[in-house]
């Protein structure tokens, strides 16, 4: 590195560095989003081909306790409603929002009249939280409402979840999914 009184040729060595580390940094969440997307991409054939076969199931008529079985669940995106308690000045209502937390179960297989069936289950925030506790609840709500309680299922079940682990994936949720199959609900 050369270095002048001025300090103009070691201005540009540093702002060099600067940007060669930068440019690593990309490169290197460029080679994550990579694997990233891979990851994502099997997932997603997987998904595909576990709904094609219960989509299988039903064009060849299998009776519902032959058939596979899957549902979609996520928790959506929280909304903000203005909250009209009588403690709020005026116009600060829009400021102090109460959050309605969003839980939907699609069933990716059974439609009627061709649509696909989603259950969207709300509650509001000082009700609960987006924990695997609500995210049980709903499930066991969604089952008992659409009669996958009240019959024998010989045929696998699955539930297709994006990874969070606060919600969808984590030892609650697992044991659930077991108690669903020690007691024949499911195989």
């Amino acid at each position: 590195m050369e270095c002048n009184l001025d300090g103009d040729t070691l201005t540009a060595d540093v702002e060099e560095v600067d940007f060669e580390r930068e440019v690593l940094a990309m490169e290197e969440k460029v080679k994550k989003a990579k694997v990233h997307i891979a990851a994502y991409q099997v997932q997603r054939n997987e998904c595909r081909n576990i709904m094609s076969l219960a989509i299988l199931d039903i064009t060849h008529h299998l009776p519902s306790l032959n058939c596979r079985n899957n549902l979609t669940i996520d928790m959506g995106q929280n909304l903000a409603l203005p909250n009209f308690e009588a403690e709020q000045p005026r116009d600060m209502y829009y400021f102090l929002p109460l959050t309605v937390l969003l839980f939907g179960v699609v069933d990716n297989v059974h439609s009627e009249d061709g649509k696909i069936r989603m259950n969207a289950y709300t509650w509001q925030e000082f009700e609960g939280d987006q924990g695997a506790n609500n995210t049980e609840s709903c499930l066991l709500m969604d089952l008992k409402q659409c009669g996958w309680l009240q019959q024998t299922n010989l045929k696998g079940f699955t539930y297709i979840a994006d990874n969070c682990a606060r919600q969808n994936k984590n030892k609650n949720i697992i044991r659930f999914m077991i108690c669903l199959v020690e007691n024949k609900i499911f195989p």
